[in-house]
């Protein structure tokens, strides 16, 4: 088992050598996937047993004290915060709804930020960048990051297509040159300097049906933020459904470079935690 870090990025931040419940952060390894985490909740969900699967993989078993083997239970509607906290091994599932929230009443702080989503007019700098809440699932010292600590993975702050020097993939490879020969099952990003690290694309369990996305493991990577979705699209702005997120695909899934310093994801979704260091 790997030992944890902490990484400087140049966005300020300390942020995890490792997904959260990964026991490495080696590249093209199942174990790096780590578990899936549906948006402000702090208990988790397992992940991929296999680097790359179908639309019929399932997500690893999970298992009593007695060492038995158990399943996850569907809630097909929104529940509480005390209905999650008592049911931590129910996925909440408002079946068939895209961009829905599991909470019956939304709370944009349950990890902490609120207001995260507001930022200076045509800059990359978030007003607020959150601390850690109760129902972070990060350990001690660490926290939920806020959607600024990705915002330098591309040029933008935003989505690039296309265009790997607008990125911050590395040259995983060592050929000087970045492009889709670098990509192994997710991309190694750079931080700050030299420093490099490795995020996998370990999919994610899709919220409006409570399944895991085993078709896209191995070519989707989605990491929460604490932070709210600065969207111009007004269902997912106005509904509040929609939660900040780095995303991107594989080659292969995009047809070409893919990679979001901003996306929006559902809450209903469970997906990957990259933590940082809580800032005292």
């Amino acid at each position: 088992e790997q030992q944890v870090e902490s990484l400087p990025m140049i966005t300020g931040f300390n942020v995890m050598n490792m997904n959260l419940g990964a026991t490495t952060a080696a590249a093209a390894d199942v174990n790096a996937y780590g578990l899936s985490y549906q948006w402000g909740r702090k208990d988790p969900f397992t992940g991929m047993p296999t680097l790359t699967g179908t639309s019929s993989t399932v997500a690893k078993p999970i298992y009593n004290i007695d060492g038995e083997e158990g399943e996850f239970d569907v809630a097909v509607t929104p529940q509480s915060v005390e209905f999650t906290i008592a049911n931590p091994g129910t996925f909440v599932a408002p079946y068939g709804t895209d961009y829905a929230d599991w909470c019956s009443t939304s709370d944009d702080g349950l990890w902490g930020n609120p207001n995260g989503n507001y930022r200076e007019q045509g800059s990359l700098k978030y007003e607020n960048l959150g601390e850690k809440s109760m129902y972070d699932p990060c350990p001690a010292g660490w926290r939920v990051p806020p959607i600024m600590a990705f915002s330098k993975f591309t040029s933008t702050g935003a989505a690039i297509m296309g265009d790997y020097s607008k990125t911050a993939v590395a040259d995983r490879n060592g050929d000087g040159v970045v492009d889709t020969n670098d990509y192994n099952y997710g991309y190694y990003m750079t931080l700050s300097g030299t420093t490099t690290t490795f995020f996998p694309a370990a999919s994610r369990w899709y919220g409006a049906y409570g399944a895991f996305f085993g078709s896209y493991a191995g070519h989707s990577g989605v990491y929460w933020s604490n932070s709210v979705y600065n969207s111009t699209i007004s269902s997912q702005a106005e509904s509040k459904m929609a939660t900040a997120c780095l995303n991107f695909m594989s080659p292969t899934a995009a047809g070409t470079c893919f990679v979001s310093a901003n996306a929006g994801g559902a809450r209903s979704d469970a997906s990957s935690v990259r933590c940082v260091a809580d800032k005292e």
